[in-house]
């Protein structure tokens, strides 16, 4: 290009910047108008906020129970109580609450008559990522008054969320006695199942996703297990089922339900300010 082509173009350009500057400075608000934010990390998701969470266990006292207490770890105010035929106490006594001292949830029934080598279902919905036994306190089967031995079965589980696809899921021991972790896989409903469905017999027609083992665990006394799972079905309900049995005594099971929904992507829309 000739130089006086090149000084010409100069010129144009250098009016146009001009032209845009002025319309910039003349126009209200126009400069605040520009994008200020915009979609963060895609890697970015929301973990859930609603656990629900149902096991069932035998009666292996050797007498009638009439009422049954637990002691759970960091759980406050329960959303939903299972109540329906599987549990034959009913509602939960009015002892229930949670003790800030000790950072547990009294769970306790006693209107109620549990027969021997009855099964029977416990259920709650909360948004802790874990179902745990207090070791001080723990769980126990009564008649009126008295305690009655052995204590049920119970099955701690705990969700660490690494990614909106990848979880950690530890399976406890709460008891003081060797158990055997007979099975343990995630479930897939094709809706979110209420509390009340959350049972053994619809649970076992649910599609498998995945299976956590293979064959059986042993699980010495207060020892855990911890498994890596890839999930697929995101932004849609899971269930993991743990089937839990005594060593002493393996038809003395406790069978465990977990349900959440699978994180998914998390939106942010741009922001604009005007």
């Amino acid at each position: 290009m000739s130089r006086p082509n090149f000084l010409a173009a100069s010129a144009v350009l250098a009016g146009a910047s001009l032209i845009l500057l002025l319309i910039v400075l003349v126009t209200p608000g126009a400069a605040a108008r520009a994008p200020t934010s915009s979609a963060v990390a895609p890697g970015a998701f929301q973990l859930p906020s609603a656990y629900c969470y149902s096991w069932d266990f035998n009666n292996t006292t050797g007498y009638d129970a009439t009422g049954v207490r637990l002691r759970l770890n960091h759980v406050q105010t329960p959303t939903q109580v299972y109540t329906d035929t599987l549990n034959p106490f009913g509602d939960p006594d009015p002892s229930s609450g949670y003790d800030t001292a000790t950072d547990t949830y009294r769970f306790n029934f006693d209107n109620g008559l549990a027969y021997d080598s009855d099964r029977v279902l416990l259920g709650l919905c909360t948004d802790r990522p874990q179902l745990r036994l207090d070791q001080t306190s723990g769980a126990a089967w009564l008649s009126d008054t008295i305690v009655l031995t052995p204590t049920p079965l119970f099955a701690g589980i705990e969700f660490d969320w690494q990614a909106r696809d990848q979880v950690t899921v530890k399976i406890v021991n709460e008891q003081a006695a060797t158990l055997t972790l007979e099975g343990a896989v995630a479930l897939h409903p094709e809706v979110w199942l209420p509390l009340s469905d959350l049972v053994p017999d619809i649970a076992a027609q649910l599609p498998v996703v995945t299976e956590l083992i293979t064959e059986p665990v042993t699980l010495l006394p207060l020892a855990s297990q911890s498994f890596a799972v890839q999930l697929t079905a995101l932004n849609q309900p899971i269930v993991f089922e743990v089937l839990l049995s005594a060593e002493d005594d393996p038809g003395n099971v406790v069978h465990l339900l977990a349900q959440m929904t699978v994180p998914g992507w998390q939106v942010f829309l741009p922001v604009i300010l005007r």
